[in-house]
């Protein structure tokens, strides 16, 4: 939870470039004390990486190694990661399944810091919403879960599935959306959106 916060305040200040204690506290829905709180904390975790300046009343981030910031950063996906919905959790596990070969339940927990059986059930949703793109996610001991599947599919689950956690700039144009459409339509495959 706390990680999380910290990602909604670098989130906050990254899409407006400055703001008041006002603004932040009205952007992020925190407190001013848990604002200035890991606003500090930030301060010295990522030290020489970037830097929280209050300047004239506004606080200002300040990226001193762009590498390194985009690194522990990596993604907007990341950036907007506050895994309290089931849909962003099996968003996300798509995501990781699709970046790599396999991956650990329990590493999956510890990154959105839920539960294991948190993730189980997730997983349990997941594998049904899968059936529909004739997907399947199989698990093997000591290596972890694999996403299987036709590539063609699997680009369209993350379509389906992941894209709408994205920011708008990670959106597909009208055009290409409706040439996606059809072609699920044409692959007997549902469009679903999945709320639990």
């Amino acid at each position: 939870m706390s990680e999380s916060k910290k990602f909604v305040i670098i989130s906050a200040l990254l899409q407006s470039g400055e703001m008041t204690l006002f603004e932040l506290e009205r952007k992020t829905n925190f407190s001013a004390h848990i604002i200035k709180s890991k606003i500090s904390e930030l301060n010295q975790l990522l030290k020489n990486v970037v830097t929280i300046k209050l300047m004239a009343s506004h606080y200002k981030l300040v990226i001193e190694n762009q590498v390194t910031f985009e690194h522990l950063f990596s993604g907007k996906f990341h950036a907007l990661s506050n895994f309290n919905s089931s849909g962003k959790r099996q968003a996300y596990i798509l995501k990781c399944l699709v970046d790599s070969d396999y991956i650990l339940k329990v590493d999956l927990a510890e990154e959105m810091q839920v539960a294991d059986t948190t993730i189980t059930k997730d997983l349990k949703r997941l594998r049904e919403m899968l059936k529909d793109f004739q997907l399947s996610i199989s698990g093997t001991p000591n290596r972890g879960l694999k996403l299987n599947g036709h590539e063609s599919r699997i680009r369209l689950v993350l379509i389906h599935h992941v894209m709408g956690y994205l920011p708008d700039d990670f959106r597909l144009n009208q055009a290409v959306q409706s040439a996606i459409d059809q072609y699920a339509l044409s692959k007997n495959i549902e469009k679903k959106v999945m709320i639990y």
